[in-house]
């Protein structure tokens, strides 16, 4: 059974509510974010991730095939290439519709994040 709406209505689901908390802005507190610079991070060597609650992701290079999906973890090895976007796919508590992107020259010096 679901929770009762205003007009009495029994609805089909119980309401459930979260409450997001994170460091940074992030895909769960903005989930219309393309963009997540540091995702790419320790001089392309590793991905960095913010996204609190997921429980699983998945990870490509623009151009590539993703990964499977694997656990949820904050930081990881991965080999990201320059010039190249990364992508990130999270599941977020049911929905996996929270992808970002990062994009990295060398260092300090970003470049657009492509789809």
């Amino acid at each position: 059974a679901g929770a009762r709406a205003a007009d009495g209505a029994e609805t089909f689901a119980a309401f459930r509510s979260a409450f997001v908390m994170e460091e940074t802005e992030g895909v769960r507190s903005n989930p219309g974010i393309m963009e997540q610079p540091g995702l790419i991070c320790n001089y392309l060597t590793e991905l960095c991730h913010n996204a609190p609650g997921a429980s699983w992701m998945r990870i490509k290079n623009l151009g590539g095939e993703w990964t499977e999906w694997l656990p949820y973890q904050r930081t990881m090895s991965w080999q990201a290439e320059s010039r190249r976007t990364v992508l990130v796919q999270y599941h977020v508590e049911g929905s996996a519709g929270y992808i970002v992107g990062d994009c990295v020259v060398h260092r300090q010096e970003r470049c657009h994040v492509t789809f």
